[in-house]
């Protein structure tokens, strides 16, 4: 069986709540692959636009540049504690379920499972 390529979706920084999605996929299907490390570095430039490929676009294309772009987008746009903010903020601005109301009920246990893995994947424990 032949399953379809997944692509790398495009990450600009313009919403911090998007990079932990586009680094799962980036580091899967890039950074954990086998191709050169040149190679590595153009698909994550090719992979940002905006404030975000500002961060990688003149570093070069070693291992030591490779890495350190990784550890800039990181520390711009990542963190445990800005994801964990992400969540809970999710699950505070929900509206209030109102009773017998099915889809509120549906959408608020698809926050709080979200939530709930999220914390205890990443969480403080």
């Amino acid at each position: 069986m032949k399953l379809k390529g997944v692509d790398i979706p495009k990450f600009s920084g313009e919403d911090k709540a998007d990079y932990e999605s586009w680094k799962a996929a980036f580091m899967s299907m890039v950074d954990a692959s086998d191709l050169p490390v040149n190679e590595k570095m153009l698909r994550l430039q090719n992979s940002l636009s905006g404030r975000a490929l500002l961060l990688v676009k003149d570093l070069g294309y070693s291992i030591n540049a490779y890495e350190r772009a990784k550890s800039n987008l990181e520390k711009k746009y990542g963190g445990e504690r800005r994801l964990i903010i992400k969540h809970l903020t999710a699950l505070r601005e929900l509206p209030k379920v109102k009773l017998h109301n099915l889809r509120e009920m549906e959408r608020f246990l698809l926050i709080l499972d979200r939530v709930t893995i999220a914390l205890q994947d990443g969480g403080p424990g």
